[in-house]
């Protein structure tokens, strides 16, 4: 496993290697939790343990996307060697709420808000 130190050194140097081709290497971090299946083991894939995780800062994944985007879009010979928040890269981009990727506002209900992250 590659910690984040190691990913990003290696898209900084990438971005050095390449920025000659036109090629840009960034990385791209969240700035809280992102509500997937990915972490609920560490809850033991409890959903109300699950739910509580998330509840107080959890982000849900759309917001990792919309980041993305923004990033893979943008001109890369302007754009590289970048270690990058997810928050700071969608306000950049022009959101004026990040509270529309909040977890607690994804839906009324703990089913509701599990309902993409967890078979329940």
């Amino acid at each position: 496993m590659v910690c984040k130190m190691g990913m990003t050194t290696g898209a900084m140097a990438m971005a050095n290697e390449l920025r000659a081709f036109g090629v840009a290497a960034n990385t791209l971090w969240p700035a809280t939790a992102i509500a997937t299946s990915a972490v609920n083991h560490l809850a033991g894939n409890d959903p109300k343990i699950i739910d509580e995780m998330y509840m107080a800062s959890g982000r849900t994944p759309e917001i990792q996307a919309d980041a993305a985007y923004a990033m893979f879009t943008s001109k890369s010979s302007g754009f590289s060697g970048n270690q990058c928040i997810d928050e700071d890269v969608v306000v950049r981009a022009g959101c004026k709420d990040l509270s529309t990727y909040d977890y607690s506002r994804s839906g009324a209900t703990r089913e509701d808000r599990l309902r993409n992250i967890i078979r329940l």
